[in-house]
């Protein structure tokens, strides 16, 4: 398989993390797994598939992903995102593909599970989607992505 490269953030309550640990652990191939948060400046000139994995925030991924996105030179990278959220009632990574095929970037697709929340108003009923992701999100996220990544081969 060529080389996979996660970039993630997962800055309020780890929602992403629990992902990306699970993809990892779980995804079959040798993958760099990085924190955009920490490390904003990753060489991505031997990764042919890129995953971007963010929480929600504001309606589209978090910052430092979308800084990087563009900032960084992704003609012919495959790239697949990946996002967690307290409920979905849209496609919070669409315009963020569009954008990628404007910058001569392959798009593959979007994959997501929800994860707590508690931002705003939520917080005061105890937030929503306690409990996830959990181990069934997680193994759905990973299918999805394979299914991205083997479609496309």
């Amino acid at each position: 398989m060529s080389k996979v490269t996660l970039l993630y953030a997962s800055v309020h309550h780890k929602n992403t993390k629990k992902v990306v640990d699970y993809i990892e652990r779980n995804f079959g191939y040798e993958m760099d797994v990085i924190d955009i948060t920490q490390n904003k400046y990753y060489d991505l000139s031997k990764s042919e598939y890129i995953i971007f994995a963010s929480g929600i925030y504001f309606g589209t991924m978090h910052k430092s992903i979308i800084e990087y996105i563009n900032d960084t030179d992704l003609s012919g990278k495959k790239i697949i995102l990946c996002y967690t959220c307290g409920i979905r009632y849209k496609d919070y990574v669409n315009s963020l593909g569009i954008k990628l095929n404007n910058k001569d970037a392959k798009y593959m697709g979007s994959c997501y599970c929800r994860g707590y929340d508690t931002y705003g108003f939520l917080k005061k009923i105890g937030g929503i989607a306690k409990g996830h992701p959990n181990e069934e999100d997680c193994y759905r996220v990973l299918n999805e992505i394979r299914k991205l990544i083997e479609k496309k081969k």
